[in-house]
């Protein structure tokens, strides 16, 4: 049985028995990355079943995941077999930008039509196979998320000095960056966080800069490596923006995963992708939401 990592105080939703078949998914699909090879990924997946740590309520599901994927990817002799996905993603994305630079260009509330981009956006991600970006646009725009705390979600876009913005897969940050410019007003601090080191799709700072975020946004990260954010493990040089900004918008199922618990509001902004997080929001696996969580509620 594996040892169990140095604790800390939980600040997300608590992993279920559900998130051990989810989380060996997650691995399977980074072997298959690395190789078609089905040698490679049975051993890979025996290295990882033989030391699998146990179901802990303490543990978010991210953090789990995070947990088995690095064992994975040293048995697979790869630290990073995403990086040509997170390149084809952004591409696939910036495809679609004339249709949402259209939509925003014609809209009575550009804010909240960048919201929902931004939203509809979240469909890039390798646990989507076979999804159609373009329709994911068209419906978001047509369609009212199932939770859309919007105007608590304007209101504090309104009043907030400095906004910290948690960026998740690579694609939906094109998408992303059309919300963050939103944002941007005059004397307002803008940053726009990162992982510190490549895990799955998501956005790391080469990711961030090839997407020129650095001109509008001071680019950030956790100090270290992690899928979500664990703020028990992050730098203290991210814990206090973390705590300072007035506003907080979180992307992404591994970052609510993570911080759905933290000890100030936060906005999570994200397609549902699994019964866990689904049962979490009180909603509906496909759903999408923006969702507003003050603080001890």
């Amino acid at each position: 049985m594996a040892a169990r990592t140095a604790r800390h105080a939980p600040a997300g939703m608590p992993m279920r028995p559900e998130c051990v078949p989810c989380a060996l998914s997650v691995v399977l699909s980074a072997v298959r990355h690395v190789s078609a090879d089905d040698w490679l990924a049975s051993k890979v997946l025996a290295a990882v079943m033989a030391d699998m740590p146990p179901v802990d309520p303490e543990r978010t599901p991210a953090e789990y995941s995070f947990e088995i994927l690095k064992t994975a990817l040293r048995a697979a002799g790869s630290n990073d077999p995403f990086l040509a996905e997170r390149r084809a993603q952004n591409d696939a994305a910036r495809s679609l930008l004339p249709m949402a630079e259209k939509a925003l260009a014609g809209a009575s509330d550009r804010l909240e039509t960048a919201a929902r981009l931004a939203l509809a956006g979240n469909c890039f991600d390798p646990i989507l196979p076979g999804f159609d970006p373009e329709k994911y646009l068209e419906r978001a725009l047509k369609e009212r998320p199932a939770r859309f705390d919007y105007a608590d979600f304007r209101q504090a876009a309104r009043s907030a000095k400095s906004v910290l913005y948690i960026l998740d897969n690579c694609g939906e940050a094109v998408f992303d960056k059309l919300l963050v410019k939103e944002l941007a007003a005059p004397g307002r601090e803008l940053f726009v966080a990162v992982r510190h080191a490549p895990v799955l799709n998501d956005v790391t700072r080469a990711e961030a800069e090839e997407l020129t975020f650095s001109e509008i946004a001071r680019v950030v990260d956790p100090g270290r490596a992690m899928l979500g954010v664990m703020l028990g493990r992050c730098s203290a040089e991210f814990r206090k923006i973390f705590s300072s900004a007035d506003m907080v918008i979180s992307k992404g199922q591994a970052n609510c995963e993570t911080l759905a618990g933290a000890e100030r509001d936060v906005f999570f902004l994200l397609q549902v992708k699994c019964q866990v997080v689904a049962d979490h929001l009180k909603l509906k696996c496909g759903d999408a939401c923006l969702a507003y969580r003050r603080v001890g509620s």
